[in-house]
């Protein structure tokens, strides 16, 4: 034989060889006259310390045929696949490359794709030395001007560490096409409203924006088979960056609102787009919702005055003003007055804040400024003071800044408006760790609104927080019932200092579990420092300058606000009675879809009232019970150090503050929120709902 017949014969045995090795990880093509179909696999990923394999449903279509996406519009039938055996994986999920909108006749709408398409799938490897075995049906239509339904098993063996980089390629370009979370250039959705809405019909509006003008945006809305959204009419700004879209949306079934109706819009221009879930406020015309969130507002500021944060605030100031309760009634009213300025003007300046951080794209919620350490060690050092003062071991005046005549000077409640002004900027900067009933409704509201509904929902907390110190300055005289001065004010006093240094001993646990216990417990200890340099100050002889004690003092708070940078450690979270796993939005709608339920906690270390429902209600003895139920998965998002992550889904339900809880399931794919305060029976009944059997 000679060399080139025998090169003729080799050649094409080794490419046989090399095409039989790749096909074995991808099943036989399923083919008829309309569609193609079949599974391939391109690889192993790394996720975290987890391996993924990546695999894909392959479909090419005839012309002018189509297959549909999970929510197929007016017509159709989405693809579904059931997993009817699984060797070596866990956990199986569907990747949506994003839709097109086919209009047909008479306006009838569908989402779907034409030509070609891969749905990629992702599932995690148990062992990834050992090769991966599936089975699965896919159930799936494809429609022309008749619709085909076919239902077709593929079986697959996918080698240890196989990788097909032609298939790798295909998968990864339609993983692509998906939505996301976020997208640079500032692609996002930034407003969404309803109006006018009756019993069969209602507006909606959308707002987006991007830094680079839009080409064809399309804003494509899920949400319950109830409600029906038509092609939205679509304007855009004159430089194509900004793009309203209006949506005349139909209701079929009574008694259905879409105002708190959770929905899941993609914004998509070309093959670039996002994926937002969404509540809708009300701003119909009357305004009548606006008010209803204004007097939400102000009742929720006034709970606020009750809540753990802000009570030893409010006590301080009654006690100071007993203490000279036979002030003339001028001097009282005016001390009042100038604590609830303090709380409005601190309202004003964090609507302020946060509307300039939105306006620069910062993704910010209630409390914010807790996650900041600087602002902690801050809080550290001054409530120490306050609490040293109370508990008498000085009697000194303290630079006005700092706000200490609080509860100190005599003459302090009669002639310093300064130190009432920031009793009331402290009572309000207490009051943001707390998320007390009806304060999250509020917040919600105003963070998805503009600047105006912004600065009047704050004001309006901002005086219901006030209303205490507004009620005593209308009437005065209401000063002269309280109790007379007495040697009681000095236990109370104790009392207070009290609840102030547990408040310093919070906070330096929230600082400890941002930047470990080595610092936090050098806070600590440079706050308790500061208020003993301060007694021994006084106690020197007159011949030591007390500029020296004051550089000392100087000192001690450099090394507090140097403590978390330069000996900040790793640390632990404290392990708790029910098994929390960290949070993974990727992973809930994969754990529904095996049938599972999930329930998200979203909390932080500085949240008081996060703290109570783990106290009151997580970790009683029945709820733990309940909570280890198999079937149960419980995801714990930590939000005490700034998370965009955390941020962004609580933003996707019109929350901004915390606690927040959502339970999802079989029943409740879109999650079931829960109320700021939780209680067993709340709980229960969202787990039943969503489809967790309990067993009583």
């Amino acid at each position: 034989m000679s060399c080139t017949r025998f090169f003729r014969v080799l050649i094409p045995v080794i490419l046989m060889f090399f095409c039989t090795q790749v096909q074995a990880a991808s099943t036989e093509w399923f083919k008829n006259d309309e569609i193609s179909l079949r599974v391939i696999a391109g690889g192993y990923v790394d996720n975290n310390n987890d391996k993924l394999l990546q695999m894909g449903l392959h479909f090419t279509l005839a012309p002018h045929w189509k297959t549909y996406y999970r929510s197929p519009g007016d017509g159709g039938l989405p693809v579904k696949i059931e997993w009817t055996k699984t060797e070596n994986v866990e956990a199986p999920y569907l990747i949506w490359p994003t839709p097109t909108r086919y209009v047909e006749v008479e306006a009838v709408q569908s989402f779907g794709y034409k030509d070609e398409l891969v749905l990629p799938i992702y599932a995690k490897v148990i062992d990834p030395t050992k090769p991966v075995k599936i089975a699965l049906k896919a159930d799936y239509a494809v429609c022309n001007e008749i619709c085909i339904f076919f239902k077709k098993d593929f079986e697959l063996e996918i080698p240890a560490n196989h990788s097909d980089d032609a298939s790798k390629e295909l998968i990864n370009r339609y993983v692509s096409y998906a939505p996301k979370a976020t997208l640079p250039e500032g692609f996002e959705i930034t407003e969404w409203t309803v109006s006018n809405e009756n019993k069969t019909r209602g507006t909606l509006v959308v707002k987006a924006k991007t830094n680079v003008a839009f080409q064809n945006p399309d804003l494509i809305i899920e949400g319950p088979e109830y409600f029906r959204f038509p092609t939205p009419e679509v304007t855009l700004s004159q430089d194509k960056k900004s793009a309203t879209f209006e949506v005349n949306y139909q209701i079929s079934q009574e008694g259905k609102s879409l105002l708190k109706t959770p929905l899941n819009m993609i914004l998509a221009d070309g093959h670039k787009a996002i994926e937002k879930s969404v509540t809708f406020a009300d701003i119909s015309n009357k305004g009548g919702q606006l008010l209803y969130i204004l007097l939400v507002a102000f009742l929720g500021g006034l709970i606020l005055n009750v809540m753990p944060c802000v009570l030893p605030v409010l006590s301080i100031k009654l006690l100071s003003v007993i203490k000279h309760s036979e002030s003339h009634v001028s001097t009282i009213r005016t001390s009042f007055l100038a604590s609830a300025a303090g709380i409005v003007s601190s309202f004003l300046l964090l609507a302020l804040l946060v509307t300039s951080l939105k306006a620069a794209g910062t993704q910010v919620g209630w409390g914010f400024q807790f996650q900041n350490t600087t602002f902690l060690v801050l809080m550290v050092l001054i409530l120490s003071v306050f609490a040293s003062n109370l508990w008498g071991l000085f009697e000194v005046g303290l630079p006005s800044w700092v706000g200490n005549k609080l509860a100190s000077s005599k003459k302090a409640n009669e002639h310093s408006l300064t130190g009432h002004f920031l009793s009331g900027v402290l009572a309000t900067v207490l009051a943001t760790p707390c998320s007390a009933p009806l304060v999250g409704t509020a917040i919600g509201f105003a963070f998805s609104q503009g600047a105006l509904a912004m600065f009047a929902i704050f004001t309006a907390m901002g005086i219901g927080l006030a209303a205490p110190y507004l009620i005593f300055s209308l009437f005065p005289a209401m000063v002269k019932k309280l109790p007379k001065p007495g040697a009681w004010m000095i236990k109370v006093k104790y009392v207070l200092g009290t609840l102030l240094f547990i408040t310093v001993v919070w906070v330096s646990w929230v600082i400890t579990g941002q930047h470990g216990p080595a610092t936090g417990i050098t806070v600590l200890f440079c706050a308790a420092l500061i208020p003993t340099l301060l007694v021994l100050g006084k106690m020197l002889p007159a011949s030591i300058p007390h500029k020296w004690v004051h550089l000392v003092i100087v000192l001690v708070a450099l090394i507090a606000f140097a403590a978390p940078t330069v000996i900040s450690t790793t640390i632990e979270k404290p392990t708790t009675l029910t098994e929390w796993v960290p949070f993974d939005k990727s992973k809930i709608a994969p754990l529904v879809s095996e049938g599972r339920v999930v329930m998200v906690d979203v909390t932080a270390d500085w949240c008081l009232t996060c703290k109570a429902n783990k106290l009151l209600v997580l970790d009683r003895p029945e709820v733990v019970k309940i909570l280890s139920n198999p079937r149960l998965v419980t995801m714990k998002a930590d939000w005490t150090n700034p998370s965009e992550e955390i941020t962004a889904y609580l933003k996707s339900f019109g929350r901004y503050g915390i606690p927040f809880n959502v339970i999802y399931g079989p029943k409740a794919p879109e999650g079931i929120p829960l109320p700021e305060l939780l209680t067993q029976e709340r709980l229960e009944n969202a787990l039943e709902q969503a489809g967790l059997e309990m067993n009583k």
